[in-house]
């Protein structure tokens, strides 16, 4: 993800890694890691 972020500078405005742990964690300004059940949440 921090390579794609590099490669189009600017043009890039967050990214999320999906996992399966119970809460979403930063690494990086515009990086996120959050989980896959988020999509499924009522």
């Amino acid at each position: 993800m921090r390579q794609l972020q590099a490669a189009v500078g600017n043009k890039f405005v967050h990214g999320l890694v999906l996992h399966d742990h119970d809460r979403i964690t930063p690494f990086d300004e515009k990086l996120h890691a959050g989980p896959v059940s988020m999509f499924w949440r009522g």
